[in-house]
């Protein structure tokens, strides 16, 4: 069973990078600009297949429950990136204000508003979380909420581990990765 997640996982992340690397092909006159510009959202899809993918396969999940599990995940996710533009905004003005010479209240009043803005962001993930939680049996809860915590870690740690530039890559077959995501 291990060897066929392996070998699954490989043929994913293989037909992911042939996809990418087809669309450079694809797009000649298109700038790099451009293409930089669109590599995060492209980055942010195929985890999201690979996200799903994983969840699907982690969590044994059915037809009938995959239509209404699914979009309430894509939701949190929805969520969890608007809190984090939230966020990122909220640091950029402490950024300024900090550079600048400003009054002492007004760094006092955007450090409250962080501190609220997390809070608040706290309450309504949760409260997401525990709504996909209805959908699952408490076995599938369990494995659920492991994954969300694992997931991201063993994306970075994936991520870290085969980080390699165009120019540095060889023959891939030679080297078959072990820590694929989930696994």
């Amino acid at each position: 069973m291990k060897v066929y997640q392996s070998i699954l996982g490989i043929t994913i992340c293989g037909i992911l990078i042939l996809i990418s690397t087809d669309s450079y092909s694809q797009e000649p006159f298109k700038g790099r600009r451009n293409r930089e510009r669109d590599e995060p959202q492209k980055a942010h899809e195929m985890m999201e297949t690979l996200k799903i993918w994983r969840l699907t396969e982690e969590l044994n999940i059915n037809s009938e429950l995959a239509e209404r599990f699914f979009p309430k995940v894509r939701e949190l996710e929805k969520q969890r990136m608007e809190h984090e533009n939230e966020i990122r905004k909220c640091l950029e003005n402490l950024r300024n204000l900090s550079v600048k010479d400003n009054k002492t209240s007004e760094i006092n009043q955007e450090i409250s508003k962080y501190f609220e803005m997390r809070e608040r962001h706290h309450h309504e993930t949760d409260a997401m979380i525990k709504e996909i939680l209805k959908l699952l049996t408490p076995v599938q809860q369990a494995k659920y909420l492991i994954f969300e915590d694992e997931f991201p870690r063993k994306i970075r740690e994936f991520m870290r581990q085969h980080k390699r530039r165009p120019h540095d890559m060889t023959d891939s077959s030679e080297q078959v990765p072990e820590n694929i995501p989930g696994n």
